[in-house]
């Protein structure tokens, strides 16, 4: 039987990213839920896109935004 942590690939750096990143990706990454991680895709600051109705960012954004976040 599949487990919720089964669902989640974890990361143990940013190194193990994938180039493009979907919500859950950055979630497991943050260590945060998902609809936590919906709200920061929809903020301006930001950088997502949508395809197909996906949220997706590139993990060179996700990385300056995390380190922005950092500066504050």
């Amino acid at each position: 039987m599949r487990t919720a942590k089964d669902k989640y690939k974890e990361y143990k750096s940013p190194d193990d990213l994938s180039a493009i990143l979907k919500v859950k990706d950055c979630a497991s990454f943050l260590g945060i839920n998902v609809n936590k991680m919906y709200s920061i895709f929809k903020r301006n600051d930001f950088n997502s896109i949508k395809l197909g109705g996906r949220y997706m960012v590139t993990k060179k954004e996700f990385l300056r935004w995390i380190d922005e976040q950092s500066q504050k």
